[in-house]
């Protein structure tokens, strides 16, 4: 398998070289090529080129915005802080699914649930979007068996950390959001990337404490594109397609206001 990916690579290589000899020989044919040698030679090292890198200009040009990005678009602002309370806790939080989602494996069980409590200082209650989600149900035996369903997402919930024991409800989605602190995320698609900028609000003070970026290098048809097929295939054990990896800043601006990332 590696001899043949070699072979494929060396011989795309090679037909590259050759078509830029032949340009080179072609237009050295014209006389008037034929009097600027060193000018017809840079010009078909310059055809070899563009014939090269063909299977991946639009990777090229993802690499050039993405760079620009990393260099100029990736710093963020602290406008405002969420107030806290004595224990350094905010009062509440509600983050879209844009922003983030969790697992619903937290809200089986009491123990989950002080889990999912942990992992954020939020004193009354949360409001998330739940991926997946189950049911319980009892065998022959009459035991508590729980039933994932990974085709099936559990959608909004908001869970009360603030009661004993802690519940969770089902809402709509975020529309129907109570918590003071909110982050919420907007994605706007361009033709080569996609950015999503995600704002965190005080809506208690109407207040925009901060903002955070995310872009992402999504590649249209990407698996019956030439260099997925024949140049970079081995790349992905399960046949995926060569992508640039995405920037984004959401779990430092969340760190630096909250205490925790999303």
């Amino acid at each position: 398998m590696g001899f043949i990916v070699i072979l494929v690579n060396l011989a795309y290589l090679v037909f590259s070289q050759v078509v830029g000899i032949i340009t080179y020989f072609s237009l050295r044919k014209i006389p008037i090529f034929a009097k600027h040698t060193r000018k017809l030679k840079a010009f078909s090292f310059v055809v070899f080129l563009v014939v090269l890198l063909a299977p991946f200009w639009d990777l090229i040009i993802q690499k050039g915005i993405k760079t620009y990005y990393e260099n100029y678009k990736m710093n963020y602002t602290i406008n405002a802080y969420p107030e806290k309370d004595e224990n350094g806790m905010i009062e509440s939080l509600g983050v879209d699914r844009k922003s983030t989602i969790s697992t619903s494996s937290y809200l089986i069980n009491q123990e989950d649930l002080k889990e999912l409590k942990k992992e954020y200082d939020v004193s009354n209650f949360i409001e998330y979007y739940f991926m997946d989600s189950f049911k319980k149900v009892k065998d022959a035996k009459g035991n508590l068996e729980i039933k994932y369903n990974y085709s099936s997402n559990l959608g909004y919930a908001r869970v009360h950390f603030d009661q004993v024991p802690i519940t969770y409800e089902k809402i709509k989605d975020e529309t129907e959001f109570k918590a003071r602190y909110q982050v919420l995320a907007k994605t706007k698609k361009h033709h080569f990337y996609e950015e999503t900028v995600t704002e965190f609000w005080d809506k208690k003070r109407n207040i925009l404490m901060s903002k955070a970026l995310k872009v992402s290098f999504p590649v249209q048809d990407a698996k019956d594109k030439f260099r997925t097929k024949y140049l970079v295939w081995w790349m992905s054990a399960a046949g995926g397609s060569f992508e640039l990896g995405e920037l984004r800043n959401n779990s430092k601006v969340a760190k630096k206001l909250f205490g925790f990332k999303l």
